[in-house]
């Protein structure tokens, strides 16, 4: 499938005093979020996510620490001070992407059927036309929602399960 691995990296962050009466999430290119409830010993902000679909450098988890810190005192004042030492931890994950940042969902085909009918258009998304594949029985798939798997995750289920059932799509 045509699927590629995304990086991203986010940062927890010490509160302070200004820091602290951030009552919304802050999104612009990335996000930062109101003061986390204790779950540990510390609450913590935490500032996302970079994303990187290309290969990427030996020193990258201080590379996005710093982006992210700076762009995080860009967003609001109260982070505009935050240093290496501000950070409490960081999380690198890794997200399934497709070319056109659109989920695949579906029945699952053959694989050597599809590359020998789909092979150019799984390299090249442009190609058109293309001839229906016979689904392998009982076998589904539901994956590639890259960086928007929340906003993805519950149409994209619900398309999934009138598919599974046969009924009416709740798509045009």
């Amino acid at each position: 499938l045509p699927t590629k691995p995304v990086r991203g990296q986010v940062v927890f962050v010490k509160p302070n005093s200004e820091s602290k009466t951030i009552s919304h999430t802050l999104q612009d290119a990335g996000y930062l979020t109101p003061l986390a409830p204790e779950i540990t010993d510390r609450s913590f902000h935490c500032i996302g996510a970079t994303y990187h679909a290309k290969p990427v450098h030996e020193n990258q988890c201080a590379l996005d620490t710093n982006t992210l810190l700076k762009e995080a005192g860009n967003k609001h004042p109260a982070f505009s001070t935050l240093t290496e030492n501000d950070v409490l931890g960081i999380r690198i994950g890794y997200r399934l992407s497709t070319p056109d940042k659109l989920p695949l969902i579906g029945p699952l085909v053959d694989p050597e059927k599809m590359k020998l009918l789909y092979g150019k258009a799984l390299r090249d998304g442009r190609v058109r036309d293309l001839p229906a594949l016979n689904p392998e029985y009982g076998e589904w798939i539901f994956l590639g929602m890259s960086s928007r798997g929340i906003t993805f995750s519950s149409y994209g289920a619900e398309i999934l399960a009138s598919l599974m059932c046969g009924e009416a799509l709740p798509v045009e």
